[in-house]
């Protein structure tokens, strides 16, 4: 069994990143460098070059690069760094993003947690290029040099040639559905959203209502079915989330940011499938910042409905905000629960 990383996200993702930032410093890589995947200022840090400072490109919004975007900028680079993304096809994806901005005799470090993948991550890197090596092994993870890409490889550039559709039935018949790779629930309706769809009320037309997490779009879409032309916003951390949004909820607004903070104005209703895991560990920070926003922004009458894991005991954390919660519909793993009515002046707080 793989040793294991101990700790939050946070915590991961300090460890794997002083790891990667040693082993690609030691190199003294020179040119042009793109850093991908990162959330944190580590190595950036270690790169640090007043002449040419390293190009970050993310997926999704983070601390250390709030501009994110669906695709990584022009290149050509000489060197880029990569943390292992937690899902294979997500992988593949930005593997072939990378490549594709790299030049044809650049190197490529890829880091990441023994537990998270990254001993078998080698055979994602050897299509794509002529050396493939490990240069360290510290701290329960380990780092993949890749060098030289393959003259016959055949790279998906474009975001487009990742784009998959599906058939998604919402309660209205089968329709294509878009997606990407490293989406939640790429591809089908998973169970704690399809217990918070079977219970959406309609809106008039002109109500304002937010999807909180959107990913693909199915709340908002599942809304835009049970209500007369709603007035949707769909906020998501990941670009590549959004692009997917943008076809599958035409019409609606867009916001990329990691939280609600970006948010003005108020709504008549917030849906809520909040993400609860980064990579292997838990992480209710969405979740709480969700919680805390929340009275800000609904309207006086207005009220927020979430579907969760039924021992995250998020009815006690609601009560101390609302006068009203109240279990709409449980499973045997999930629970949908309603809250509304003028909140207290105290912040919540998880008991």
């Amino acid at each position: 069994m793989a040793a294991r990383l101990t700790g939050g996200s946070a915590a991961r993702s300090r460890v794997v990143e002083s790891v990667l930032a040693e082993a690609v410093a030691k190199e003294k890589p020179s040119g042009s460098i793109l850093l991908a995947g990162l959330v944190t200022s580590i190595v950036p840090a270690a790169l640090a070059d007043p002449g040419q400072p390293p190009v970050l490109w993310n997926r999704r919004c983070c601390a250390t690069d709030a501009k994110a975007a669906p695709w990584p900028p022009p290149g050509p680079f000489a060197a880029a760094a990569l943390r292992l993304a937690k899902a294979r096809a997500e992988l593949d994806m930005a593997l072939h993003a990378i490549a594709s901005r790299l030049d044809p005799s650049g190197t490529l470090w890829l880091c990441g947690g023994n537990d998270e993948g990254i001993k078998s991550a080698a055979a994602h890197l050897e299509p794509l290029f002529e050396m493939v090596e490990t240069v360290l092994v510290k701290s329960h993870c380990r780092v993949l040099r890749a060098a030289h890409l393959r003259k016959d490889v055949l790279l998906k550039r474009r975001l487009a040639d990742w784009r998959e559709t599906f058939s998604l039935d919402l309660g209205d018949g089968p329709r294509g559905w878009v997606s990407y790779p490293g989406l939640f629930a790429h591809g089908r309706l998973d169970e704690g959203t399809a217990l918070l769809l079977a219970h959406l009320p309609g809106f008039s037309a002109g109500a304002r209502v937010l999807d909180f997490g959107c990913g693909t779009g199915v709340i908002a879409a599942a809304i835009g079915l049970t209500s007369t032309r709603p007035d949707l916003t769909l906020l998501d951390c990941d670009a590549v989330a959004l692009e997917a949004a943008r076809e599958n909820v035409p019409g609606s607004r867009l916001v990329l940011a990691d939280g609600p903070e970006a948010l003005a104005g108020e709504f008549d209703a917030i849906f809520s499938n909040p993400p609860l895991h980064d990579g292997r560990s838990e992480d209710l920070q969405a979740l709480d910042r969700l919680l805390a926003a929340t009275p800000r922004l609904l309207k006086r009458e207005g009220f927020l409905q979430i579907v969760v894991q039924g021992r995250i005991g998020v009815a006690r954390t609601l009560q101390s905000a609302f006068a009203n919660v109240s279990e709409i519909a449980r499973s045997s793993r999930y629970i949908v629960v309603r809250a509304q009515g003028r909140p207290t002046s105290a912040r919540p707080r998880r008991s």
